[in-house]
């Protein structure tokens, strides 16, 4: 019993003290444990395989976009293992040079669903120290996240600054369109804009072509474009523009894919 008032006192600290203790063993013991991951890829992009394996991991929309390879030591030569025939004056088939790439992270257990840009921003931190081409950052808008080159070798093979293509801006008129239309007509703002060409990839065109919606673009950047266009279908849509390195230069290709809900 408690009876004198210092005897008290002395209660209510002993009191005060386990009660503390209970609640900081109930936080603690609530908190999970952050986990470790590994994503690990082989592919003549990378960087793209990483960012698509951890869209189906965790659910995150996450757009990609190739710097071009212009110099001889960003492709390599595919041409015999893709193409039977022998035939003089076939065009030759040329990929990014990538290859094996295995990057490990920690997911925090207090984020659902886990925090993106800490992840992505390592992503291309590790990507850059394997000699794989171009150099990226990572951009954000909304619950979007954009992977974008910054750097990459010039046909002397310099490394020098790259204009993202999706930079560029672009006007379309607004009209009423299906979704494959507006993102044809997007991509061949962008190719006009460019001087390089720039067309529809592999897409979900029955989807998108029963989608019908008005958009437009009065000198905007192309990549807000795309993205309001994919927001306007929605779904969860994400891009992959993609470079083909040929012999005279090269083309962009704009690949749309639909973003599960991960883990």
């Amino acid at each position: 019993m408690c009876n004198s008032d210092s005897f008290r006192n002395q209660c209510l600290l002993v009191m005060s003290a386990a009660v503390w203790c209970v609640l900081s063993g109930a936080h603690t013991s609530a908190t999970p444990q952050a986990r470790s991951l590994t994503a690990v890829v082989d592919d003549a992009r990378p960087l793209a395989a990483a960012i698509e394996l951890l869209e189906k991991r965790h659910g995150w929309v996450i757009t990609y976009e190739d710097p071009p390879f212009v110099h001889d030591t960003d492709f390599s030569d595919a041409t015999a293992k893709v193409r039977r025939d022998s035939q003089a004056g076939k065009p030759r088939v040329l990929i990014p040079r990538g290859g094996p790439f295995v990057f490990d992270y920690a997911i925090p257990g207090n984020f659902d669903p886990p925090e993106a840009r800490p992840v992505l921003e390592a992503l291309v931190t590790a990507y850059a120290s394997t000699g794989y081409p171009g150099r990226f950052v990572v951009r954000q808008s909304d619950n979007v996240f954009h992977v974008v080159p910054v750097m990459g070798k010039n046909s002397r093979g310099t490394m020098q600054t790259h204009r993202s293509v999706l930079d560029v801006r672009v006007s379309i008129a607004a009209r009423d369109r299906s979704g494959l239309e507006m993102l044809d007509a997007t991509a061949g703002a962008v190719s006009a804009a460019i001087q390089e060409p720039v067309a529809l990839g592999l897409v979900p065109v029955n989807a998108l072509a029963r989608i019908r919606i008005r958009e437009g673009a009065a000198n905007e950047p192309a990549r807000a474009v795309l993205s309001r266009t994919l927001a306007a279908t929605g779904r969860r849509y994400s891009w992959q523009l993609f470079f083909n390195p040929e012999k005279d230069g090269g083309r962009y290709f704009l690949n749309i894919h639909v973003v599960g809900g991960g883990e």
